[in-house]
Order: structure tokens, then sequence, then C-alpha cells
């Protein structure tokens, strides 16, 4: 990897460096998110996996949806080892937080669907309200205004 190269092309994203477990003991307090709504999973290995799963124990909801997609990259292999392990374990470490495949991805006919899993925080304030219904406030406009609010820096993406 380039770091040079590619800090050049990130436009509304943050390269963050560094051991997973390390760098999320402080993400959320140096980079007060937007509201996590999507995760790529390119772990490989059980060990980094598990702790790359400290990112769903901040006790905050204002940091996700209730929601989460999150695609993981070697799951296809059985579920004592690897990242299939560790969403195992996490799943039994934690009663209302759930990683498990969507079986809605089955129904549709998404290809690597076996890849996409939902994270479930049955806790979250808003876990029972409507999608369409959470607040998205920064999502509403044209796409000038939405390209003027995130270069505001009103909005983060990372």
């Amino acid at each position: 990897m380039n770091k040079k190269i590619l800090l050049e092309k990130l436009k509304y994203s943050k390269l963050i460096i560094g051991d997973v477990g390390e760098t999320l003991d402080s993400f959320f307090e140096i980079n007060n998110p937007s509201p996590i709504g999507a995760i790529l999973f390119d772990l490989d290995f059980y060990t980094s996996t598990k702790k790359a799963f400290k990112v769903f124990l901040n006790k905050e909801d204002k940091y996700y949806l209730p929601r989460i997609h999150c695609n993981f990259d070697d799951v296809q292999t059985i579920e004592s080892i690897g990242e299939r392990l560790a969403i195992k374990e996490f799943n039994e470490e934690h009663k209302y937080k759930k990683i498990e495949n969507s079986y809605r991805t089955v129904k549709e006919g998404i290809k690597n669907r076996h890849r996409i899993f939902e994270f479930h925080n049955f806790k979250h304030k808003d876990y029972s309200t409507p999608l369409d219904k959470i607040r998205q406030d920064h999502l509403k406009g044209t796409q000038a205004e939405i390209q003027e609010k995130l270069n505001d820096d009103e909005v983060k993406i990372y």
C-alpha cells in the first residue's frame, strides 16, 4: 500500500492505521463519528476480528444505527475457526447484540450473500422505529446541498 497515494485519493474518509484493538480504544472519543451504518471487515483472522468487535461496544446509541450491515471476507469455512468463530463468540457473550447472516440476502439472491451479515442492537433506542423515521436530516436536499453539508464538516464520513 502506498499511503501517500491513498491519502491523496480520499475525499470524505479518514485512514486510521494501526492495530484495530488499539485504535478502537479511542476511536469514538477522537473522531466523534456520524452513526455507523455499515462495516466491511477484512481482517482474515480470529484474533483481529475479535478485537474489531470492540466497535460495537460503545454505550452511546448516537454512534450507531440500530442495525448495521456487515461484510466479512473470510467466512466460507466452519464456525469453529477464524471470523466465524469470532462472530459465534460475540453472539454468546452479548445477550442484546447479535451478528448474524441476513436471510433477506438469500431471499433476494444476492451474490456473495454468505459474506453479508447484520449487527442488531436490540436495546438501541431506535430499534423499534421504522428506518424511514430515523433522523437523517443530513441526507435531505439536492445533491449539491448534501455535498455542501459534507464539505462544511456537518457530516463526518469514515
